[in-house]
């Protein structure tokens, strides 16, 4: 995938607006990386879903944690590719299609109940002109979060990422400011 999106940023023009949109599988279960990227030991071996059951959930997670390094050094790589390419950083927007739980309510994994550990995601956004250190546990939407950091950046707009889903979270009575139903993520940090 990252092959085909250093040839698309490659061949872009330069001189317009480029936005590229990338799904890792990495960190899903059953969350592989290279043998390089053991960095968290010991964990689990990911073979047989079935085992996973009786695995402690500390073996897993440091798969997870295993697999989330691997994947953060194929990110870094990529950014410091555009950067070169495009002469300046790219406004980065990072968050999970869901998250994960390690047995804190006696699942592995998501999609088996609707609780924070499976539904909280992280929400970054990186890019020149941004805060830096900036983190916040509050309500957000794709919708909002795009807005006012495009405001910030003085882009026109970027219209797929106003089309994210934004779910509400059973159980919390806040709402993002915009009225919108919105998301919690477990946070949202600018670099």
């Amino acid at each position: 995938m990252l092959e085909d999106a250093r040839d698309f940023v490659s061949h872009a023009d330069p001189a317009r607006p480029l936005f590229v949109f990338a799904f890792f599988e990495g960190t899903h279960f059953n969350y592989s990386y290279p043998p390089a990227s053991a960095v968290y030991a010991p964990a689990w071996d990911g073979a047989g879903v079935l085992k996973a059951t009786s695995t402690p959930a500390w073996l897993i997670q440091n798969r997870a944690r295993n697999a989330a390094h691997a994947l953060d050094a194929s990110i870094e790589s990529f950014l410091e590719f555009v950067r070169e390419k495009r002469g300046r950083q790219p406004i980065v927007f990072f968050t999970g299609d869901h998250g994960e739980e390690f047995r804190q309510k006696g699942h592995i994994g998501h999609g088996s109940d609707v609780v924070d550990e499976q539904v909280h995601v992280p929400f970054v956004v990186l890019g020149d002109g941004l805060p830096h250190g900036v983190f916040e546990a509050t309500w957000t939407s794709c919708r909002r979060s795009s807005t006012s950091s495009a405001t910030r950046t003085r882009l026109r707009s970027i219209p797929t990422a106003s089309r994210c889903s934004r779910l509400p979270i059973s159980g919390s009575s806040s709402r993002p400011s915009d009225g919108s139903p919105g998301m919690r993520p477990s946070g949202r940090i600018s670099r």
